[in-house]
């Protein structure tokens, strides 16, 4: 028995029983001799060592000998330099004379007084223009002299207006403020000061408690 393939260009090939088993044998012949060769080369290369690099795992020579340099270095600058001598320096020689304190009775004390306590008192405010004890004023002036706040007093009676003067001590000086009043509330004496603004022609006026 055997069997046959028909060619492209017609012609037929008759392959038997032997031819068959000559080709399977063949094919088993190079497989085995594939499979030899390649245990032979994984053997080869598991046998052969592996060569380990040596140069990470010694010391290097040059790198050496330049820490032992600079060791060296370092040791004769520490033995040329001199030694600390500040504690000697401190205990050295005599210590510097402590001043002595002034006896009690050479220490003089000078008091002085404030101005305010040297400042003479202010006049008497007039007669004519008595100073009220409570309630609201419109404060109109303040002057350093006590004759000008009269006179301004004076002009203001002339009007009509229960003007006064008060003195206060500014900075170690009395000034004098003339003002009109009382009012018995604050709010009459804002609506009062807003009259005298427009009388007096002036807006520099304050409300302020009497006297």
């Amino acid at each position: 028995m055997a069997d046959w393939v028909h060619t492209q260009n017609g012609r037929e090939i008759w392959i038997t029983r032997g031819h068959l088993a000559a080709l399977g044998a063949a094919t088993l012949a190079i497989a085995l001799l594939a499979f030899f060769v390649g245990v032979q080369v994984g053997r080869t290369q598991v046998e052969t060592p592996s060569i380990a690099d040596h140069s990470t795992v010694l010391p290097d020579p040059d790198r050496e000998d330049a820490l032992e340099a600079l060791l060296r270095e370092v040791e004769s600058a520490q033995a040329a330099a001199p030694p600390l001598a500040f504690p000697e320096t401190l205990t050295d020689g005599d210590p510097p004379p402590v001043p002595e304190a002034p006896d009690a009775e050479d220490v003089t004390t000078e008091v002085r007084a404030s101005p305010e306590a040297t400042q003479t008192p202010p006049p008497d405010p007039p007669k004519t223009a008595p100073v009220p004890s409570s309630g609201w004023a419109v404060q109109i002036a303040s002057y350093e002299s006590a004759s000008d706040a009269d006179a301004r007093v004076a002009k203001l009676q002339e009007r009509e207006l229960k003007a006064y003067r008060v003195a206060a001590l500014i900075r170690g000086s009395n000034w004098y403020r003339v003002k009109v009043g009382p009012y018995e509330t604050k709010d009459a004496a804002a609506k009062a000061r807003i009259n005298l603004a427009r009388t007096l022609g002036t807006r520099d006026l304050m409300v302020t408690e009497a006297p």
